[in-house]
């Protein structure tokens, strides 16, 4: 698991700067920190935007890696609503984490989502894809937001 570090938005390289403002307009209770990646020191900030808390990751040379989007009132398909009803006994979904994995070899980012749920019993996670196809965890273990 990669260590994290706050630091302050004056010790983030100005190139990450440009990149993260120029994606968000008027983010909100920015938490700026570095964590290593494949051995190299990236950059990472938490904030609040448009009503979501969101997580960015960045190379040192201030292209973005990852990026994370927590939403608390999830919207959910019809076959992921008919999954958890066939197996999960009295689920309520509580949240969904978006999660973009960005590459240099694809023009658009993969994407994941992870609903928070829970039961009468116990806290539920269920993770799928952008076409709905359930998943495991550990199909995401390689990525720093997603765990």
């Amino acid at each position: 698991n990669a260590q994290t570090v706050l630091i302050e938005e004056n010790d983030v390289p100005l190139n990450v700067q440009a990149w993260f403002y120029k994606r968000y307009d008027k983010p909100k209770n920015l938490q700026w920190s570095t964590k290593q990646v494949s051995g190299k020191k990236c950059f990472a900030v938490s904030f609040n935007h448009k009503g979501r808390l969101v997580s960015s990751l960045y190379d040192p040379n201030g292209v973005i890696l990852e990026e994370s989007a927590v939403n608390n009132n999830p919207i959910l398909s019809s076959e992921i609503k008919e999954y958890v009803k066939a197996n999960y006994d009295k689920f309520k979904a509580l949240r969904l984490k978006s999660i973009k994995i960005f590459s240099k070899i694809s023009p658009e980012p993969v994407v994941y989502y992870q609903l928070l749920g829970k039961t009468n019993k116990d806290n539920v996670s269920v993770w799928f894809d952008s076409n709905n196809q359930i998943r495991k965890k550990k199909d995401f273990s390689g990525y720093a937001l997603a765990n």
